[in-house]
């Protein structure tokens, strides 16, 4: 999670429970979330799963074990997420901001934390009202909290996967420009404009921010990677998790009937 500085050394669930507290009680918005696009609130829901469960309780959902995505892992994340949503931790109006004007509203220090995709460390900038937004020494960032008794690895992380797909019949032209954009040298190039976090090994030495060290380090270190839910699952799938855990967060929807929404649009696409 990205957090303006100073700020605290979060590490379990609970701690993050009571630095909403604290925060609410100071006067100060806790958290930024895009809630009218929906994803940026599934990423609450599925970390904590992946707290929860780890690799294990989301290979054995795809295979209809332990009652699919409707299983306790899945229930349990969706009840932890309830008792955040309970302490009104997000801005006024939550469900009605879209992604951009929320990583904006967080560039202009409206509020200490928003769950962030690395990419917010440029547009929280772009976006800021005055275009410039938090600089490096007024950002953290912490991992997502542990949850106690959760089977997942503190180092699991979440987040996008993406690749680049080329034809059977593409001109060799194609494939030049694949192992070009692939090849070490510009991997370390990119690396140093901080638009990616490299995946060729030895091009993260191109990294010249702390922030995006610290991020390279993160991935580097973890054994299992979790794409996003509504990528992994298929939009059909995907939609329905994003949508349920938009209706927890508006109190519309309990996290049991939400896990077994999920379960029930699984099974209809597999």
């Amino acid at each position: 999670m990205l957090f303006r500085q100073p700020g605290p050394a979060l590490k379990t669930w609970d701690d993050l429970l009571g630095a909403v507290k604290t925060l609410r009680a100071a006067g100060v918005t806790p958290i930024v979330v895009g809630g009218a696009d929906k994803w940026p609130l599934h990423f609450y829901w599925t970390h904590l799963a992946v707290r929860i469960g780890g690799k294990p309780a989301f290979d054995a959902a795809l295979k209809g074990e332990n009652g699919g995505f409707a299983g306790e892992t899945f229930q349990k994340s969706g009840e932890l997420f309830k008792q955040l949503v309970d302490l009104q931790p997000f801005q006024n109006g939550f469900l009605g901001f879209k992604n951009p004007q929320a990583v904006g509203y967080f560039g202009d220090g409206k509020a200490a934390m928003i769950l962030a995709i690395s990419s917010f460390y440029h547009t929280q900038r772009a976006l800021a009202a005055d275009k410039v937004g938090l600089s490096d020494d007024k950002l953290g960032w912490f991992d997502f909290p542990v949850v106690p008794g959760g089977k997942g690895e503190p180092s699991d992380t979440l987040g996008g996967i993406t690749g680049w797909l080329i034809t059977k019949g593409a001109p060799k032209e194609a494939t030049d420009f694949l192992k070009f954009f692939i090849s070490k040298d510009v991997q370390a190039r990119l690396a140093a404009g901080n638009f990616i976090v490299p995946v060729v090994k030895g091009g993260e030495a191109g990294l010249n921010s702390a922030f995006m060290k610290q991020i390279a380090a993160n991935l580097a270190k973890s054994n299992y990677h979790q794409n996003f839910y509504d990528q992994s699952l298929g939009p059909s799938v995907g939609r329905v998790v994003n949508d349920v855990t938009a209706e927890i967060a508006g109190g519309s929807m309990s996290p049991q009937n939400a896990a077994k929404a999920i379960e029930a649009a699984y099974k209809q696409g597999n």
